[in-house]
């Protein structure tokens, strides 16, 4: 029996600027992207592209001219970073915004469930479902099944939601073929 390797949520270029990220495991992608950013050289009397992303750094009216072409500039480089580390399909929902700030805005409220309660909840529904179907088969990479699991229990908690690690010990049991005996012992208020 052949194992699947499977396709990775997020990759990285040579100078560690996450590329072609698909839109799954928004955790991973947010930490890797601010690191890259917080990393990027920025020339003297630039502003950090970091604090451009998160937006503690805005255009302020009292700024001069110099400094107001200074931080647009960094900003476009910025949309330039974050376009280029998307997907097409998630690219080209983002072309639509000029600045970078605009386009990390716009993937945070999407991808931790901000913009819309509907979509929030659903996301939510939808993870949970995963977690539970989650199951590693005899024989199969347990380490990768672990961080399978894991890397789902952290997009939940992005999106706030309960994820205690009793229900999660609970999941984790229960998806190890090799252990199938354990849910008795895991709970031990079970009738043998």
């Amino acid at each position: 029996m052949e194992n699947k390797v499977k396709e990775p949520d997020v990759a990285w270029n040579k100078d560690g600027r996450p590329i072609n990220w698909n839109g799954r495991d928004w955790p991973l992608y947010k930490r890797q992207m601010m690191l890259y950013l917080t990393c990027v050289e920025v020339k003297e009397n630039e502003f950090p592209m970091d604090a451009i992303c998160d937006g503690t750094q805005v255009a302020l009216e009292s700024w001069t001219n110099e400094q107001k072409t200074r931080f647009k500039k960094q900003n476009t480089l910025l949309a330039k970073f974050i376009s280029s580390s998307l997907s097409c399909t998630l690219a080209h929902q983002v072309m639509r915004f000029s600045s970078g700030q605009e386009m990390w805005d716009y993937l945070s409220k999407r991808f931790e469930g901000r913009e819309n309660a509907t979509t929030k909840l659903y996301t939510q529904r939808t993870l949970r479902q995963k977690l539970e179907n989650a199951s590693c088969r005899y024989g199969a990479d347990v380490e990768n099944h672990l961080s399978y699991v894991l890397s789902l229990r952290e997009q939940l908690a992005a999106l706030d939601a309960d994820v205690s690690d009793a229900w999660m010990v609970d999941i984790l049991v229960r998806s190890m073929s090799q252990f199938e005996y354990l849910p008795g012992v895991a709970h031990p208020h079970a009738s043998w």
